[in-house]
């Protein structure tokens, strides 16, 4: 189970499993930093379907989320995210994605190739265009 998102200036920097109150995570092999993060490999124990990171005022989505491949769900509503990367497009099990109340101006023609998505949310964004044809998508409710 997800609990716990550490974050550093708002950018998601990794997912931590908890599992009887207790964080697992791999020591690094150097305790070096990289600029000023410290560098943490997360054990990533099986991969989550859902994904609930509402309110956490993260504004970058890392081009990492491709990793997340059994993702169904992902709700990342009302944070200042102002970019979607192209990876996210990777997700070809998400069915429900959750982007409102953010900061994004731009979705891109890729947004098709999520042939399972069901429901997109997008509501208080900063979107001025939306050139994506959504018939083409096989899913997608009104």
């Amino acid at each position: 189970m997800v609990r716990l998102v550490i974050r550093e200036s708002g950018h998601l920097l990794g997912l931590f499993f908890v599992v009887n109150k207790r964080m697992l995570m791999s020591p690094p092999k150097h305790r070096g930093r990289v600029g000023r993060r410290k560098v943490f490999r997360i054990i990533f124990l099986p991969q989550p379907k859902f994904l609930y990171l509402c309110y956490n005022q993260i504004t970058n989505i890392s081009s990492n989320i491709n990793k997340l491949v059994n993702l169904i769900e992902l709700d990342l509503s009302a944070n200042k995210i102002k970019h979607i990367p192209e990876e996210l497009y990777d997700l070809k099990n998400l069915e429900h994605v959750g982007l409102s109340k953010n900061k994004i101006e731009y979705i891109s023609p890729n947004l098709c190739k999520l042939q399972n998505l069901i429901s997109l949310n997008l509501e208080y964004n900063r979107i001025n265009q939306f050139n994506i044809d959504l018939s083409k998508m096989k899913m997608i409710k009104d």
